[in-house]
């Protein structure tokens, strides 16, 4: 036997066959359907556990930052990143402003500090509350307080009702967690 010979009989085919494929295709497709409704709730879980660190983390930061720079900081919803919203959803995320005239409103000359991006999409997250008619949250310059702008974060779930909550801002600034029964 010549050397090709050999090799060729020492060589050994490993491939799946047509009806393998199509047997290991449809199982993977059963799996993912049994296994997708789980992960929308484990995502919805996640997302509700989410918004209390990331709205407390946030609302800090700028408290911190209106009494280091003396400058009152309102805080609003934006779908752009530029503007606030006159709507109410604060899904889309958060724009911190400069408010240098302290006048309690975002003009078209107060500077942006930043734009956080939120990612909610298993439910909505509205603001009640605040002495202003325009839902913003407006951080004292003085003592980075947010006086006249006590009410609180609603998170409502559109998958479960029991991962809805309320995050109430205080008179001293911090968010409070409670739970929801409904919407």
């Amino acid at each position: 036997m010549t050397r090709e010979k050999i090799a060729q009989y020492n060589v050994k085919l490993h491939a799946f066959t047509v009806l393998e494929f199509i047997i290991t295709l449809a199982i993977l497709a059963i799996v993912t359907t049994l296994a997708l409704p789980a992960f929308a709730q484990l995502q919805a879980r996640l997302e509700s556990k989410n918004i209390y660190p990331y709205l407390n983390t946030t609302l800090q930061r700028y408290k911190l930052h209106a009494v280091t720079q003396r400058q009152n900081v309102i805080l609003c919803s934006t779908n752009n990143g530029q503007t606030c919203n006159q709507s109410n959803s604060w899904n889309h995320g958060i724009l911190a402003i400069h408010d240098q005239n302290y006048n309690h409103r975002v003009d078209p000359t107060d500077p942006v500090l930043s734009f956080h991006h939120n990612s909610i999409h298993h439910g909505t997250l509205t603001w009640k509350g605040g002495a202003t008619t325009t839902k913003i949250i407006v951080l004292q310059g003085d003592t980075g307080l947010p006086r006249g702008s006590m009410g609180s974060f609603y998170y409502c779930s559109d998958k479960n009702n029991q991962l809805s909550h309320k995050n109430a801002l205080s008179h001293m600034g911090h968010l409070r967690h409670e739970k929801l029964n409904g919407c």
